[in-house]
């Protein structure tokens, strides 16, 4: 039963895509790579999708290809994130990180400022050295939307300036399990005993 209801969802999307649907290509792709294990089929449903103007699509392809293919991968992730996709933002800016730094703080920063904690943090990580103001900014938003990493990295920030602060961060990171929190509350104990 399961069996023919899979075959009739892959026939029906098999007709919405060569009527030109891009979600059911969208759809196919995703079957083919995790269904079917066939990252080629994969990779052609996407295709098509994406050069029809599945966003959804781009970023998926770019995936795909970015192992393999990180000029095409950056290509489509700056395509998806141009068109307002924040996951093509993040990882465009993870991808250009190591080659082009600014750009990833630029795509980081538009990410960050769509509300991606994690853009948030990576963005922070990239101003710490050169803008530690606004990496605490940054920092301060993640770890306020719950980004345990951010707190972390927010009380490593206060501990020369402000230690209590810096210890409220830690403290919030190690209850929500952080092993890092947990590690630099014993090294303030340490540090301050008594």
């Amino acid at each position: 039963m399961m069996v023919e209801g899979a075959r009739k969802t892959r026939q029906r999307l098999h007709r919405a895509a060569k009527a030109g649907d891009t979600d059911a290509m969208n759809n196919l792709g995703a079957l083919a790579l995790h269904a079917d294990r066939d990252p080629v089929q994969a990779r052609q449903w996407f295709q098509r999708a994406a050069k029809a103007g599945d966003t959804l699509a781009m970023y998926n392809l770019a995936q795909l290809l970015e192992g393999s293919d990180p000029a095409q991968a950056q290509r489509w992730y700056k395509r998806a994130a141009k068109a307002g996709l924040i996951d093509a933002m993040l990882n465009l800016g993870v991808l250009l990180e190591g080659s082009d730094p600014a750009q990833a703080q630029r795509w980081y920063k538009r990410a960050a400022e769509a509300g991606d904690s994690d853009a948030m943090v990576n963005l922070g990580m990239m101003l710490s050295d050169s803008d530690p103001a606004q990496a605490r900014r940054w920092y301060k938003r993640a770890a306020e939307a719950g980004q345990t990493e951010a707190m972390v990295n927010l009380g490593a920030l206060l501990v020369g300036s402000d230690p209590v602060k810096a210890r409220q961060w830690f403290q919030r990171a190690a209850e929500a399990g952080d092993s890092t929190a947990i590690h630099n509350l014993r090294v303030l104990d340490d540090s301050n005993p008594g």
